[in-house]
């Protein structure tokens, strides 16, 4: 079998940028917070130094034997560059980029939604429609250009904030501009939720105003800022991961409110400042992106949890059992057709947003499989509850294994697995954590979050679907017209 056409025949060299060069930058002097108190930097946190050692390793693969000829490539110039950062033209692009989101979940259990893949697809989105946004503010595109360079040849990760507080009087303020200068504007104001910005190295802040027709002059405003900017600061929910063994506690992506107390932003690093057009343009843009790392994401944690539920019923004994060999097959069922989905939207590639060539995996079909995923995800979690049964409540801890007269009692009174018992503890701890705890609840939340719920997907599905020909058949058979009205189009309030 030859090698994929996007492998080089010439090794592309490790990258310069190591874990630890990702560990050094977290001491910039940004602005973190936490439950009150200020971090020396995200390293000092016991929340967030876990979180940080995670993507350190992530980007150890691109300088890995095993991973770097899919993590690495060339830019235009042929210097080394991130295989996410360059901007997918085909369906082998959308191939190789939903195999870099396999790897990145595989390697994270599923639970991080914010890493290099979804970050070089807002990147690549902005920079499709660069020129685009340039006949509304000219200075766009360079600074499109410019970020797009360093994301992929310096592997960067972006954090993002379009979210804007909730309109409502006592609440903090959206994004404003409260002053203009020579050398650039200044910015006020939060976004009231960011992913991953505590220990990001650039934060993308694109102002929103959803169902608006237009902003106010001074409140269209984007910008993308370094997290150590003077006047930028980065107030973090608390941890979600319990216990001092908790398995996910390495995966807590934190989200964190932004706040801007007059923020001097240079103009190279203003995407926008009163033009509206240029807002609608980017927005639009990375509205249309977002989706497709988070299916290939969720492909791969179906199949974890199909695979979860097939360990825990050879744990219990319980797998031969008629009724439970049913609901596993419905667990496989599950993961074939989001699977099935989703490559079948990366085959069939359409035009992205803007005219920079870039192309997006088939939109209904991705929709679908969303839709899909989000439908029956609370299902597969109660079938895997119900197999777990019991021990995912009471069960031996990894403590309690540490005391030799209580490992010993197990070890005598435990029957079924030959599987060891510390091994057993932290399969067990695992499936407990991934079915029922309130970090794998948020990560549910936030799959949800992000593309504005099932109401908002189906809603755009709507649109996407033609029932004209069955139904000019239907009106040929009666002889009158049947067609109803043509739903109101979907408003984009929640991207």
């Amino acid at each position: 079998m030859s090698a994929p056409a996007w492998k080089r025949v010439e090794p592309i060299r490790a990258h310069p940028r190591t874990a630890e060069d990702f560990r050094s930058a977290q001491r910039d002097g940004r602005r973190v917070w936490i439950a009150g108190a200020r971090l020396a930097s995200p390293l000092d946190s016991p929340v967030l130094a876990p979180v940080v050692d995670t993507l350190g390793a992530l980007l150890a693969l691109h300088a890995s034997p095993e991973h770097s000829d899919l993590l690495m490539d060339r830019d235009d110039a042929g210097r080394p560059c991130a295989a996410w950062g360059r901007t997918p033209r085909t369906a082998e692009d959308l191939q190789r980029l939903g195999r870099i989101s396999t790897l990145f979940a595989h390697e994270t259990l599923g639970m991080m939604g914010r890493l290099w893949d979804a970050s070089g697809s807002f990147v690549n989105a902005l920079y499709n429609v660069r020129t685009d946004a340039a006949r509304y503010r000219p200075e766009a595109a360079a600074v499109l250009e410019d970020l797009h360079s360093r994301c992929g040849r310096e592997l960067l990760l972006v954090a993002l904030a379009v979210i804007e507080p909730p309109p409502v009087d006592g609440l903090p303020q959206g994004l404003r501009i409260v002053d203009r200068g020579p050398d650039g504007i200044v910015v006020s104001g939060t976004k009231a939720i960011s992913t991953g910005a505590p220990y990001c190295d650039e934060l993308l802040l694109l102002k929103n105003r959803p169902g608006a027709d237009a902003m106010p002059p001074e409140e269209t405003v984007g910008v993308v800022l370094p997290p150590s900017t003077p006047g930028l600061s980065l107030f973090c929910r608390e941890g979600l991961a319990r216990g001092p063994r908790a398995e996910l506690a390495r995966y807590d992506e934190v989200d964190a409110l932004v706040v801007l107390d007059r923020v001097e932003v240079p103009w190279e690093r203003v995407l926008y400042a009163g033009e509206g057009d240029a807002a609608r343009v980017l927005l639009e843009a990375v509205v249309a992106c977002d989706k497709h790392a988070m299916a290939r994401r969720l492909v791969a944690k179906l199949e974890l949890l199909w695979s979860l539920g097939q360990a825990m019923t050879h744990l219990t004994g319980s797998r031969a059992v008629p009724a439970v060999a049913e609901l596993l097959a419905g667990l496989g069922k599950h993961h074939a057709m989001m699977s099935t989905l989703v490559e079948a939207a990366e085959s069939r590639p359409e035009p992205a947003p803007g005219d920079g060539g870039a192309v997006i995996p088939e939109r209904r079909t991705l929709h679908l499989a969303l839709s899909y995923a989000l439908e029956h995800f609370p299902s597969i979690l109660d079938t895997l509850r119900l197999l777990g049964g019991q021990s995912l409540v009471v069960r031996p801890g990894l403590e309690d294994l540490a005391a030799p007269e209580v490992a010993a009692l197990h070890a005598r009174h435990l029957k079924g697995s030959a599987l060891e018992l510390a091994p057993r503890a932290r399969l067990w701890a695992l499936a407990a954590e991934l079915t029922g705890s309130e970090l794998a609840g948020r990560q549910r939340l936030m799959d949800s979050y992000a593309v504005g719920g099932r109401h908002i997907l189906e809603r755009e599905l709507a649109h996407m679907l033609d029932p004209s020909a069955g139904m000019a058949r239907l009106e040929a058979r009666v002889g009158a017209r049947l067609r109803p009205p043509a739903p109101p189009a979907p408003s984009e309030e929640n991207p």
